[in-house]
C-alpha cells in the first residue's frame, strides 16, 4: 500500500462533552515521520481515535470537522473495514488478539485473503524482525501470546500493525514499556518503514526530536498545529 498523506481542518473531538482537540488545522505529507509532542491531555490519542473512527462505536467520542487520509474522507467513510485497513494504530499498552503469536501477526494479511502459507510466513517473520522480536520468538511462534511478557507483547502488536502493511502507521507512546535500548533500536527502525506515514505520539520531548526532525506541538485549544 502506498503511504497516505494526513490533513485535518477545523478538527475538533469531544469525550463526553468535553472538548480534548481542537479546533485543529493539519497538514502531514504522504510518506512522512512526524512527532506530535504534547503533554497528557494535549490531544495527541484523540487525534489518533478520530483517525481510526472510533466514535463509530464509541458514544461517547464525538468528532466534527474535515478530516482526509489522502483522498478518502475519513468522517464520511462508512465502509469502516476499508478505512481500518489504510492505518494501523499501536496504542501505549498492548492487546493480544485470542492465539498464537503467529495469528496476532498474521491477523490483517488474513483478513485482506492472504492464504499462501509461506507468502505469511514472509510476512510474520518481515514484520517480527522491523519489531525487534523475530530472534526471541522465531520457535515460539506457536505459543500463545499472552504468554509473554508485557514488553514483548507490546512488540508483537507493533509486529501485527506492520505486517497490514498500512498506508499510515500511529504509534501512540509505544515505547512506555520497553528498555531505552530496544526503543532506541525500534525508533531507528519504524523510521525506515517504506510506503508509509509514520506519526510518534510521546510527551517525551527528547524522544520526539531524535524521532523525526518534524516536530508538531500539540496543547490547548488551538487552530494551527506548529511543527
Amino acid at each position: 500500500m502506498n503511504a497516505l498523506g494526513i490533513e485535518a481542518r477545523e478538527l475538533k473531538v469531544r469525550w463526553r462533552g468535553r472538548l480534548v482537540l481542537g479546533p485543529l488545522d493539519l497538514d502531514i505529507g504522504a510518506g512522512e515521520r512526524v512527532s506530535l509532542h504534547g503533554a497528557a491531555g494535549s490531544g495527541k490519542s484523540a487525534l489518533f481515535q478520530a483517525l481510526v473512527r472510533r466514535d463509530a462505536y464509541d458514544r461517547d467520542l464525538r468528532v466534527r470537522g474535515s478530516l482526509r487520509l489522502g483522498s478518502m474522507d475519513v468522517l464520511g467513510e462508512r465502509r469502516l473495514s476499508h478505512l481500518r485497513q489504510r492505518v494501523g494504530l499501536v496504542p501505549p499498552f498492548p492487546t493480544m488478539l485470542p492465539g498464537t503469536v503467529y495469528d496476532n501477526v498474521a491477523f490483517a494479511p488474513r483478513m485482506r485473503g492472504v492464504e499462501d502459507r509461506g507468502a505469511l510466513d514472509a510476512l510474520v517473520e518481515q514484520a517480527l524482525r522491523t519489531a525487534a522480536l523475530w530472534t526471541q520468538v522465531r520457535d515460539r511462534l506457536d505459543a500463545p501470546a499472552t504468554e509473554f511478557s508485557v514488553g514483548e507483547q507490546q512488540r508483537i502488536a507493533m509486529a501485527r500493525a506492520m505486517a497490514q502493511q498500512p498506508g499510515v502507521l500511529l504509534l501512540d507512546q509505544p515505547f512506555a514499556l520497553l528498555d531505552d535500548a530496544t526503543a532506541r533500536l525500534l525508533e531507528a527502525t519504524l523510521y525506515e518503514l517504506p510506503d508509509t506515514t509514520v506519526v510518534l505520539a510521546t510527551p517525551d520531548e527528547r524522544r520526539a526530536s531524535r524521532f523525526s526532525p518534524r516536530v508538531i506541538e500539540l496543547g490547548g485549544q488551538q487552530k494551527v498545529a506548529h511543527g
